[in-house]
């Protein structure tokens, strides 16, 4: 689940294209039930996660996404509780 801070899902213009293409989404907090909030980078390909780390360069060709107000949760996670 990727988020803003109100709970609103991104929104991509054309969903073909994203599941085609590269997104490095820099500085998003990363809630996983052990920790809160550490601030990581998220390379996804092709709609899928491909990296997680404290800072990944951006590779060729990858859409920059600035994400300080966006959080992250794997699915199984209710952040609404």
């Amino acid at each position: 689940i990727i988020s803003g801070i109100n709970c609103r899902p991104i929104e991509t213009a054309n969903t073909i294209n994203f599941f085609r293409t590269m997104q490095l989404l820099k500085n998003v907090r990363v809630y996983d039930g052990v920790n809160e909030g550490l601030k990581r980078d998220i390379l996804i390909q092709n709609g899928v996660i491909a990296l997680m780390a404290e800072q990944i360069p951006a590779p060729d060709g990858a859409e920059v996404i600035s994400s300080e107000h966006l959080c992250v949760s794997p699915g199984w996670l209710d952040v609404g509780v």
